[in-house]
């Protein structure tokens, strides 16, 4: 069966994420963490995980962004707190629900969470009208679905009428720009790393 591809921990540092993240702080600190799920712990509830873990264990809570890349697709950046332990150093202790060892993290001294969702930032990697139309559909949808009050909400949220509407037809445009995607992504050589991020070889994976 052929894995989807998606966003993955980006496995360097490149040019391209210097500068996406020198959009984002004015003088970026990217680590490598890796991930070491608190027990009994939601998955990618990363601000109660992290409340809860200092409040065990001591520390502080740390803001910063998740960077994830989709390898020749786009760059992202998803807000995210980590644990900074006692002695200083930073330890993602939230659970995952795709699989991962380690996080690409960005400290973000200036941002804090009250309570309202962040939208994620992302940026297209090469020149492509259908790359355009995933993030601008990927931006509606975040817009609909935390208007309002919604922006404090967590986990289901419920829309209906007119809203409900132009949900199904911004989604249906994300898929239609995400499979055109797919279709024009490059093909990586036998012994390359995969695209999907599963860590194997092309031609051991999604061949």
């Amino acid at each position: 069966m052929k894995r989807v591809q998606a966003p993955v921990t980006p496995r360097r540092i490149s040019s391209a994420i210097e500068i996406f993240s020198r959009e984002l702080v004015e003088d970026p600190d990217l680590q490598l963490l890796p991930v070491t799920p608190a027990p009994n712990s939601q998955a990618n509830d990363c601000f109660a995980v992290v409340e809860r873990q200092v409040r065990q264990c001591g520390g502080s809570i740390c803001y910063g962004w998740q960077i994830w890349e989709w390898p020749g697709v786009m760059i992202e950046a998803e807000f995210h707190a980590v644990w900074k332990d006692p002695d200083g150093n930073l330890h993602d202790v939230t659970p995952k629900r795709i699989s991962v060892q380690q996080i690409l993290f960005l400290s973000d001294p200036v941002r804090q969470y009250d309570g309202y969702q962040v939208n994620n930032f992302r940026r297209a990697l090469r020149s492509d009208s259908s790359i355009v139309a995933f993030i601008e559909a990927c931006d509606a949808e975040f817009q609909i679905m935390n208007q309002g009050q919604r922006a404090y909400q967590s986990g289901a949220i419920y829309i209906k009428d007119d809203e409900a509407r132009d949900i199904i037809k911004i989604r249906k445009q994300k898929v239609q720009a995400y499979s055109e995607i797919c279709t024009t992504m490059p093909r990586p050589a036998r012994n390359d790393p995969c695209h999907c991020g599963s860590g194997k070889k092309f031609k051991r994976c999604c061949q």
